[in-house]
């Protein structure tokens, strides 16, 4: 068990480590660029990996019947928020495509 929580620290991490490279493109004034959806991409995808280790982890505690109610709660908190995080990068990586459509497209126009 404690593997798997070791484990899911892993994606946590990178997704930290790319959430530093998108602020590190924004500061630098690149934050429309096709950079900042490919990480927005990553960060989807680490955040959606953490809600799957959660589950799988929370599913084999509960065929084990050791999920005591305070685990449980914390799993949940733990399994919503990346759930959020993966929500809001996916709206945020659309988005971002979309701004960087219009602004290609008006870079064209002028």
């Amino acid at each position: 068990v404690l593997i798997g929580v070791y484990a899911t620290g892993v994606p946590l991490y990178i997704a930290l480590y790319k959430a530093f490279m998108l602020l590190n493109l924004i500061e630098d004034g690149n934050a429309f660029s096709d950079k900042s959806v490919i990480i927005l991409k990553g960060i989807k995808t680490c955040a959606v990996s953490e809600v799957v280790m959660y589950g799988l982890l929370f599913i084999y505690l509960l065929t084990q019947n050791a999920v005591q109610p305070s685990v449980a709660i914390i799993l949940f908190a733990i399994i919503f928020t990346a759930f959020t995080v993966s929500v809001f990068a996916a709206v945020m990586q659309e988005l971002l495509k979309t701004a960087i459509e219009i602004k290609t497209e008006n870079d064209l126009t002028v």
